[in-house]
């Protein structure tokens, strides 16, 4: 909204510059200056009300095409068939559009009362009072300041409390805020910053360019209030395209996270056993990085959190990290890793046969499962023990291609057993959410 309204404000002061004229003209002919003023905030109230209305309906239009991709592509994801409408998505969007609208114009039409009728002959310029020209650049220094001094608070703040340190919402907020208020500043204050910036580009301009650079540099400065007008303009477009590049990158890389905790695995192969020509035929599928036997059964297991029968798994811990995505890089198979159900905290785990060891939470494991080195299950009875081959994909692989593949390279190698068939991420999340998993990919 803070990048719509200077936009907007800036576009209505380029429309009254153009119409000082007309505006100098209904004022000979008797129009008051209240008049000019109501005629402003008309046009703004008129122009408010039909592109709120009229991006209400592209929103609502775009809304909709969405939910039906979703439906088409992404069956079993919850998702509601038509945009849900009612009074509020209507007035909400209408009335905030036509007050930022009206509200942003103000300025504009404020210059606009300021012209005199036998001004019809004079630049835009000469209609600014000197109140206005001096009072403009010192309000928008101190914003800059403040606005500056926001983030460093906020980058300080953050420095400070780290991760979940309780703060993300304040910082977030004095982040946000001092972004804004130290754009309008600049806005304000560009027509002393752009002037000045103007003159000593226009030297270098004059000595290499000649008499054209020349020119050109006397040209660029003759009209600080024009030129000042057209690099605000550049300055927001260049603001909003870099503030949506950089929200899409981060927005990016949290889903990518999100997307590593929730299927911390990319395909898993279950059976009772695999075969050594299983293992080797599924290395050799393209698009298999790196492929780890885990073995795995059922065990009493008792935290901090509940006692419960989780699902024992048994891996290496020189190649975990390997196939799962979350594994801590420094584990060296003393502790034992649990599921967010068992483990919500670092804590100890005490095993079916009362061995107590330390144990730490790890994000991507299935429900009520747990994560332990050979030599800690050596001395454990586990009940039901299977095997599953965890497969980790190469970056740029098709999941979707890639988990065909090694359902046909299974297929092949355990013809008449019982190995379960793997998916791909994007098959599981299609499974009901009270059905799926992000290791677990057998029925």
């Amino acid at each position: 909204m803070a990048v719509a309204g200077i936009v907007i404000a800036n576009t209505f002061t380029v429309l009254v510059a153009q119409r000082t004229r007309t505006l100098a003209l209904l004022r000979c002919v008797g129009a008051t200056k209240a008049q000019v003023r109501r005629s402003v905030r008309l046009e703004a109230l008129v122009l408010g009300v039909v592109a709120s209305l009229a991006g209400i309906g592209v929103g609502l239009g775009i809304g909709q095409v969405a939910l039906s991709v979703i439906g088409r592509r992404a069956e079993g994801v919850p998702a509601p068939t038509t945009v849900p409408i009612d009074v509020a998505t209507i007035l909400v969007p209408l009335v905030v559009g036509i007050l930022v609208t009206v509200v942003s114009a103000s300025g504009a039409s404020r210059l606009a009362t300021s012209v005199a009728p036998l001004a019809a002959m004079r630049p835009v310029d000469a209609v600014v009072s000197e109140r206005s020209r001096r009072l403009r650049p010192i309000i928008g220094w101190i914003l800059t300041g403040g606005g500056l001094a926001l983030m460093v608070g906020a980058l300080a703040l953050s420095l400070a409390s780290g991760e979940g340190g309780g703060t993300f919402e304040l910082t977030l907020l004095a982040g946000v805020l001092g972004g804004i208020v130290s754009i309008v500043g600049v806005v304000m204050a560009a027509i002393t910053i752009v002037p000045a910036l103007g003159r000593v580009i226009g030297r270098l301009a004059a000595r290499v360019g000649g008499a054209p650079g020349r020119l050109a540099a006397t040209n660029a400065v003759r009209n600080p209030r024009r030129v000042t007008s057209t690099a605000t303009a550049l300055l927001v477009g260049v603001a909003l395209v870099t503030m949506m590049s950089t929200g899409a990158a981060m927005a990016r890389e949290q889903m990518g996270r999100e997307l590593d905790e929730q299927f911390a695995i990319d395909v898993v192969v279950g059976a009772d056993s695999l075969s050594p020509a299983t293992v080797d035929a599924v290395s050799d599928v393209d698009g298999v990085a790196a492929t780890l036997l885990v073995t795995g059964g059922q065990l009493d297991v008792t935290t901090p959190n509940r006692s419960a029968i989780a699902t024992v798994f048994v891996a290496d811990p020189a190649r975990i990290g390997e196939v799962l995505a979350t594994a801590p890089s420094d584990w060296d198979g003393s502790t034992v890793l649990a599921d967010g159900y068992l483990l919500d905290a670092d804590g100890p785990v005490t095993l079916a046969d009362g061995t107590s060891l330390d144990g730490a939470y790890l994000p991507g494991l299935p429900d009520y499962s747990v994560l332990v080195s050979p030599q800690v299950a050596a001395g454990l009875d586990i009940d039901s023990p299977a095997e599953s081959l965890w497969i980790a994909l190469a970056d740029g692989a098709d999941p979707v291609a890639a988990a065909s593949a090694i359902r046909d390279a299974v297929s092949e190698t355990t013809a008449g057993t019982d190995a379960a068939a793997p998916r791909s991420p994007a098959e599981r999340s299609r499974r009901p959410a009270s059905r799926r998993c992000s290791t677990r990919c057998w029925p």
